[in-house]
Parts: C-alpha cells; sequence; structure tokens
C-alpha cells in the first residue's frame, strides 16, 4: 500500500467560506487545520516507520469517513442563517468532531510522540503567535483539548521547552511563551548619572530608579518633559530628597492627594517613593516589566499621560521586543491595584485572546 495519505485539501476549500469570523466558520476552520497538521505528521512517520498496510488502512479509513463529515459539515454551514439552520449545523459538526477525534487518536497510537509535537510546532504555537506575540501555557493546553489531544503537564513542558531550544518559540518567563527572538533592552542612560551620584553619596542605601525618558519612545506623542523615580526605604526618603535638592533636580517627596494634585513636570524632576521589596530590579535599574507596572500607578496619580496613552506605550513597547510577561504579571498581583488595569490592557492590546492571561 502507498504509505501518503490521500492529499488533505479541507483547509484550503475552507479560505472560500464566506466568512470565518463567526463560531461556525472557526469551528470549521479549526477542525480542519488540526486534521491537515495531523496527515501530515502521519505521511511523515509512515515513511520513516514502515508502518504495516493494516494499520495503514485503518487511517485511510478513518480518514475517509472525516473527509465525509466535513463535507456534510460544509454544506451545514451554507444553511447555519437559514431558520433550520442552527439544527442542521448540530448534528453536521456533532459527526465532524466525532469523525475528525477518532481519525487524530486513531494516528496518535501509532505515531504519538511525532505527531504531537508537530501538532505543536506546525498548527498550535503558530495559529497562537499570530493571534499575539505572547501566549501562555494555558492557551496551548486549551487548544490540545479543542483538538483532542491532551498532554501530560511534565510531557508538554518538555515539547514546549525542545521547541525553544530550536527557536520556534522563545520563552517569556515561566509558563509563557513568545514569537518575538529579540529580548527588550531597556535604555539605561536616562538614569545611569543619578544611579551614580547615589551609590556615591549612600554606598549601602537600598535603591532603584526608573524614568519616563526610556521609554518615551513607544508613545503614541512625545514627552517634552520627563519624570525620574527613586524608589527607597522610607526612613531614608528625606535624606535622598535634600541631597536632590541641594544638587540641583526638582525632588518630591512622595506626593499624594492635594501634593499629587498640585505636581507639576519641571526640568530635572525627581519624584521619591518608597521602595517595593518585590520590585524587579537590575543593579538599582528598575527592569523594564517593573516599569512598566510602575507607570501604570504614576500616569494615573500624578497625571503623567492619560490611558490611552499608557496603553498604546505598553501595547508599542510589548510588541517591539520581548518582554518577561511572567515577571511583569508576578509583580503586578503584588501591587494589587495595578493587576485589573495592566491585564484589561494586555487583554486588549493582543488581539482579544481570552485564554492569554492566566487567572492564577
Amino acid at each position: 500500500m502507498n504509505g501518503t495519505p490521500p492529499r488533505i485539501d479541507a483547509a484550503e476549500r475552507l479560505a472560500g467560506l464566506p466568512s470565518l469570523e463567526d463560531s461556525a466558520g472557526k469551528a470549521l476552520a479549526s477542525t480542519a487545520l488540526i486534521v491537515d497538521a495531523t496527515m501530515k505528521a502521519w505521511a511523515a512517520y509512515v515513511v520513516a516507520n514502515n508502518v504495516p498496510d493494516a494499520q495503514q488502512a485503518k487511517a485511510k479509513r478513518a480518514y475517509e469517513e472525516y473527509q465525509a463529515a466535513i463535507q456534510a459539515a460544509q454544506e451545514a454551514y451554507a444553511a447555519v442563517t437559514g431558520t433550520a439552520g442552527e439544527s442542521v449545523w448540530n448534528d453536521a459538526t456533532a459527526a465532524l468532531l466525532a469523525s475528525s477525534g477518532a481519525l487524530i487518536g486513531l494516528i496518535s497510537q501509532g505515531s504519538a510522540k511525532a505527531g504531537m509535537k508537530s501538532l505543536l510546532r506546525d498548527f498550535i504555537t503558530p495559529k497562537l503567535s499570530a493571534l499575539a506575540p505572547y501566549f501562555s501555557i494555558r492557551a496551548v493546553r486549551a487548544e490540545l483539548k479543542a483538538a483532542r489531544c491532551p498532554l501530560e503537564p511534565a510531557t508538554l513542558n518538555s515539547y514546549l521547552h525542545e521547541l525553544a531550544e530550536a527557536h520556534f518559540i522563545y520563552d517569556a518567563g515561566r509558563g509563557w511563551y513568545s514569537s518575538l527572538a529579540t529580548p527588550f533592552t531597556l535604555n539605561r542612560e536616562p538614569v545611569s548619572s543619578l544611579v551614580q551620584k547615589l551609590n556615591q553619596t549612600f554606598p549601602l542605601l537600598e535603591f532603584s530608579c526608573w524614568s519616563t525618558q526610556q521609554i518615551s519612545s513607544y508613545g503614541h506623542h512625545l514627552l517634552a518633559k520627563f519624570v525620574t523615580f527613586v524608589h527607597t526605604e522610607r526612613d531614608t526618603m528625606l535624606s535622598v530628597v535634600e541631597f536632590l535638592r541641594d544638587a540641583g533636580y526638582d525632588a518630591h517627596l512622595n506626593p499624594r492627594g492635594v501634593a499629587a494634585a498640585q505636581f507639576a513636570v519641571r526640568d530635572r524632576t525627581v519624584v521619591v517613593r518608597p521602595k517595593v521589596t518585590t520590585q524587579p530590579v537590575e543593579d538599582h535599574f528598575v527592569t523594564i516589566e517593573g516599569l512598566l507596572v510602575e507607570l501604570l500607578f504614576e500616569h494615573r496619580s500624578l497625571h503623567l499621560m492619560d490611558t490611552r496613552e499608557y496603553f498604546q506605550t505598553f501595547t508599542n513597547l510589548t510588541r517591539q521586543a520581548r518582554i518577561s510577561m511572567a515577571r511583569l504579571l508576578d509583580y503586578a498581583r503584588q501591587r494589587e491595584l495595578a493587576i485589573n488595569g495592566l491585564l484589561e490592557s494586555i487583554n486588549a492590546g493582543f488581539c482579544d485572546n481570552p485564554v492569554l492571561i492566566d487567572p492564577q
């Protein structure tokens, strides 16, 4: 028997459907693409492993049943907007899911490892990457469940690690992946001199710095003036403010309430805030993940920019190069007031992907 299965053209035929934006069209397209990836993996497996004729015959019969089911589903799709369309569609989609599940299950028995890796590499991760520049392992599990191909957690972690090692996808922190190959490099120059001065004057001081100038090029509107923030221990904040004022800075001591309402950005403006112990910091420089969370607070409390501008900055920056989404979300969860707005920003900015955010 010829080891090459029939040409898979269901996915290509579906490209001519009137609309794939509704749920029926998406269900058809998703099923067709998953089966297509599975059959391509099966063809490679047959060639490489001398699969017995009897096993190939079973796969061929299952595929023929699937072809009949998807043809019926396509015809039902054409009637889905009619008065009897819902009933016809429900019957057809049930048959389609049964036949595609049986086909994938049968093939998985003979080529489980190769087929699952191919499904992840050639369909699931490209699909998620097309939806958003970041996706979670939870999103991958959801796709596997939809394909009726669940994997044990340890096995899935291993396969995703292999894909990352081979640069099909890229690590974006614990349980997160990205299609962006280049890691984000935050420009430290705007705060380097201040960090150096504080280190020289307070060699034992625990502090961190960031500035709106570091991310000014990612907004829709360029900022005319910038604010630098110094986070340090509460009992040393006054000493730091006095030093900064003596050094010619427009320094503000933790402005809240009336002081925040009256705050204005001038030349060399610095705001001194209490340091959060879990803030992501490297050598006194707040990381890009920490900066994005801090900016979410400060753009509101000090009226640095409107909310739309913040979200635009966030989206532009995180699509430009890869950040650690896990680190960002961990810190946002610890800053309780920030989490809702930030998660909404991520969901809205990354193609409205409902499985992008892990709730835990």
